[in-house]
C-alpha cells in the first residue's frame, strides 16, 4: 500500500506536471513522455529556452516598431521643413524642375488666411482705409505659372475665399498645359495702383477699388472675386460720350486690334478663357457695350 507520504510526493509531481504541459502548449511545445521527473527537467529547459525566444522576438519586435515610428516622425518632420521652405519663396521667384520634383507640384500650389505679414503689405494699399471688405473674407495663394523662357516661377495672389479654390485648380491647370503668364506679384508692390501694375503685365486680383470706366460703381476686384490675366496684351476697351475710344493701360492700345497675333492674347477659345468659364466666371471679353479683355469675374 502507497504511504500517505508517497502519495503526497506523487501528487505533486502530478500538478507540477500539469502546469508545465500547460505552460509548454501555450508556447507552443509538447511534454516529453517517459518518467515525470525526466519530462520535468526536460520540459523546463524547453520552457526556458522558448521564454527566452520569445522574450528576444518581443523585444525585437518592439524595436522594430519604434524605429518605424521614430522614421515617421522623421519623415514628418522633413516634410514640415521642406512645405516651410518652398513657403518663403517669394513671388517672381524661378524654380528649377528638380525642386519641384523633390518637393511636389502641390507644395507650391497653397491657399492661406491673410497672415500679418502679408496684411502689412496690403495696408493702405490694396487694403485702404476705407475698404469695407473684411481681412478675413480674403485668402492669400500661392502658385506655379509658366513665365518668361518657358520657366516655372512662384506667383501670389490675394482673393476672395469664396474663389480660392476655383483659383488653384485653374493655374494648376494652366500650369500643368504651360499657358504662359508673365508675372504675378500682389499689386501692392506698385503701391496699389492697378494701371501700373497691368502696363507691367502683371497678373492681380484683389484692389479695393472703383471699377475702371464711366460707371464708378465699386470693382468686383474690391471684393477679390475678379482677376486680370496678361493685362497689357489683353487691354479694357470703352468708348465715352464722344466717341473717343479709352484703353486701359493705355500702353495696352498696341494691341487693341484683336484680329492681330500677339503672345498673351486672350481669345474665347483660349485655354485660360475656358477654365474660367467651366468655373462659373464671367469674361469681359464678352461684354457688348464694353470690352475688358484681361478680366474674369464671378458674382
Amino acid at each position: 500500500m502507497m504511504t500517505g507520504l508517497k502519495r503526497e510526493r506523487r501528487r505533486g509531481q502530478w500538478k507540477k506536471g500539469i502546469v508545465l504541459a500547460g505552460a509548454v502548449s501555450l508556447l507552443g511545445g509538447s511534454v516529453v513522455s517517459g518518467a515525470l521527473g525526466k519530462a520535468e527537467v526536460i520540459g523546463l529547459a524547453s520552457l526556458t529556452s522558448l521564454a527566452a525566444e520569445v522574450r528576444v522576438i518581443r523585444t525585437d519586435t518592439a524595436s522594430r516598431e519604434q524605429r518605424r515610428e521614430q522614421e515617421k516622425m522623421r519623415k514628418a518632420q522633413r516634410q514640415q521643413e521642406e512645405a516651410a521652405r518652398v513657403a518663403l519663396l517669394p513671388a517672381g521667384t524661378k524654380v528649377e524642375q528638380d525642386e519641384i520634383d523633390r518637393y511636389g507640384v502641390s507644395a507650391y500650389f497653397t491657399c492661406h488666411e491673410i497672415s500679418d505679414e502679408v496684411f502689412a503689405r496690403m495696408r493702405g494699399k490694396s487694403f485702404g482705409e476705407d475698404c469695407t471688405t473684411p481681412r478675413e473674407d480674403l485668402h492669400y495663394l500661392k502658385v506655379l505659372y509658366c513665365g518668361p523662357g518657358n520657366k516655372p516661377f512662384v506667383g501670389e495672389l490675394v482673393c476672395h475665399r469664396e474663389i480660392s479654390q476655383d483659383l488653384l485648380e485653374i493655374f494648376r491647370e494652366l500650369y500643368e498645359q504651360d499657358y504662359p503668364i508673365e508675372k504675378m506679384v500682389l499689386v501692392d508692390d506698385y503701391d496699389g495702383d492697378d494701371l501700373r501694375s497691368a502696363a507691367d503685365n502683371n497678373t492681380s486680383c484683389f484692389n479695393f477699388r472703383v471699377a475702371s470706366g464711366p460707371s464708378g460703381s465699386l470693382s468686383y476686384h474690391a471684393r477679390g472675386k475678379a482677376i486680370d490675366i496678361n493685362p497689357l496684351y489683353n487691354p479694357y476697351l470703352w468708348t465715352d460720350e464722344t466717341g473717343e475710344l479709352h484703353c486701359e493701360p493705355e500702353e495696352g492700345l498696341l494691341y487693341a486690334d484683336r484680329e492681330e497675333y500677339f503672345p498673351y492674347k486672350m481669345e474665347r477659345e483660349d485655354l485660360c478663357c475656358r477654365l474660367f468659364l467651366e468655373h462659373g466666371f464671367r469674361w469681359g471679353g464678352d461684354w457688348e457695350t464694353e470690352k475688358d479683355y484681361m478680366h474674369f469675374s464671378r458674382p
